[in-house]
């Protein structure tokens, strides 16, 4: 967001310096938002490291456990997180891939190719990973990890990202649910954009996905994590679809970014403190909290500014690998716990800490790498070409 300052001033011959006429709706318009990043890196923080920190035993004795004094919303209803991914994922993929797919500058191939490559080898390493280690749990201590779906039917389900479509249930690595979601998501996307040679028509037509995803949602006995996806990234679509047609009038964005900052503000209150129970959580959340914390994120220059720290970027580019590999990691913590017969107080704030870091370490390390394996063929193949 920094960058943007720039934008504000021309300089006269005069050497003095006056504000030029600026568009704060044109922040969108470019090809990454750092403020993304960083709400991206704490979601996945209060997805691994709160919500489903209860993966471990925290039935000892009644005190609260660190992360649900410090994090209550995060401990209680971190669950509801996984919908900023959808929707961030629906605003940039419209930012990255509408013009290309609808000028054919990137064939269906390649774009899923491309989206697969940055996420199903993390998935097939983890599911592996689970697959083996579950049984060495259930060896040691007579039952699976968490959840008992670890079956032939349920890994080949998950290998072949269509869980969802066929149980309601969550396996192997819990949290890989989310793909199985996001990759028809994608699908749809493309054959939206390209079969739509207007940016009305790409809006009609997500419109009309989100409408049969709101009534899924609430009518059909179907797959509450495709349900819930599907209404959270159209409404993404759908949101940079209107800001599209509006990009080149004057719009005061500082006004929805404080409306939509208050809003997030109002519904966070509601339910940290208590005040009402909220009926229809989901939808609230899909249709309002979301939207609202996202918009908030780019056009409320506080929390813009704040989200877009380089501590929170980096976290931000650690998300995806954070989501795949923590419960993985409680699962090796657990097999180890019980095949060493350790007594671990898992409300302790040492025990806590000491998780994140672990995770929060490999992640990086992955990350790294990653990059420098990819690197290292990118080198090979303009040797091999010279």
């Amino acid at each position: 967001m920094d960058c943007l300052i720039s934008d504000f001033f021309t300089k006269r011959q005069s050497s003095l310096y006056y504000i030029k006429p600026y568009m704060e709706n044109e922040v969108l318009s470019k090809t990454r938002i750092k403020s993304f990043d960083g709400l991206k890196g704490i979601v996945a923080c209060m997805i691994a490291f709160c919500w489903h920190y209860q993966h471990f035993d925290l039935s000892r004795d009644n005190t609260p456990t660190i992360c649900g004094v410090l994090f209550p919303y995060s401990f209680n209803k971190g669950f509801l997180c996984v919908e900023v991914f959808f929707f961030i994922s629906g605003i940039t993929m419209m930012m990255a891939y509408s013009d290309k797919v609808r000028s054919r500058e990137i064939q269906f191939s390649a774009f899923i190719r491309k989206r697969l490559s940055k996420i199903y080898p993390y998935h097939l390493i983890t599911l592996l990973f689970v697959a083996l280690f579950q049984y060495i749990y259930r060896y040691l201590m007579g039952a699976f990890f968490v959840n008992n779906n670890i079956t032939l039917k349920d890994f080949i389900l998950n290998i072949t990202m269509l869980q969802v479509f066929f149980t309601n249930e969550v396996s192997y690595n819990l949290p890989a649910w989310f793909i199985s979601v996001l990759i028809p998501l994608h699908i749809i996307f493309f054959i939206i954009i390209q079969t739509s040679d207007s940016q009305i028509k790409i809006l009609v037509k997500s419109v009309v996905i989100w409408a049969a995803g709101i009534v899924i949602y609430g009518l059909l006995p179907w797959s509450i994590s495709l349900q819930r996806g599907i209404v959270t990234f159209f409404s993404g679509v759908i949101l940079y679809s209107v800001y599209n047609e509006f990009k080149n009038k004057r719009i005061n964005t500082d006004l929805y970014g404080i409306l939509a900052f208050l809003l997030f503000a109002a519904y966070y209150a509601t339910i940290v403190l208590n005040l009402t129970p909220i009926p229809y959580l989901r939808f609230i959340v899909s249709l309002v909290a979301t939207p609202s914390i996202v918009i908030a994120s780019v056009f409320f220059k506080p929390l813009s500014k704040l989200l877009s720290a380089r501590c929170l970027v980096k976290l931000g580019e650690l998300s995806m690998i954070i989501y795949f590999v923590h419960y993985p990691i409680q699962l090796l913590i657990s097999t180890i716990t019980a095949y060493f017969e350790l007594k671990i107080d898992y409300k302790s704030f040492a025990v806590w800490l000491a998780y994140v870091l672990i995770v929060l370490i490999l992640s990086f390390t992955i990350q790294k790498t990653s990059k420098n394996y990819l690197d290292s063929r990118k080198d090979n193949k303009i040797t091999i070409n010279l």
